[in-house]
């Protein structure tokens, strides 16, 4: 999942922060998806490192942080970041065809802070 500068307004993440400023509810799964959630910046890298690299030529690569988290770990996280906001976790069911688990390995190693 790519969040960053540019982030389309109808995205998940951009709906609950949108949420968490407005202090509302935000109604949702019980959150217990997960996604590998990845800087923009991250993604950029991996595709210049893609075009150049012997190895990854002839590959699909992932771009991606390789640390995965539940969704409603993010939604707890910015309930905690901003107060007032509050998922309701339940409150909607999953879709039919809902990922329930988004993880990958990384082609670079790095640090979550970093970008």
């Amino acid at each position: 999942l790519v969040y960053g500068e540019g982030m389309s307004i109808n995205s998940f993440l951009m709906a609950a922060i949108k949420a968490a400023r407005a202090k509302s509810v935000f109604p949702t799964t019980l959150g217990l998806q997960t996604r590998d959630l990845v800087p923009v910046e991250w993604v950029i890298e991996d595709l210049l490192l893609a075009a150049t690299e012997d190895r990854c030529r002839g590959r699909v690569v992932n771009s991606c942080t390789g640390f995965e988290r539940t969704i409603r770990s993010v939604l707890d996280e910015l309930a905690r970041l901003a107060p007032g906001f509050q998922p309701i976790f339940g409150a909607l069911p999953y879709r039919a065809s809902e990922l329930m688990q988004s993880v990958g390995m990384p082609l670079l190693a790095r640090t979550q802070g970093q970008s």
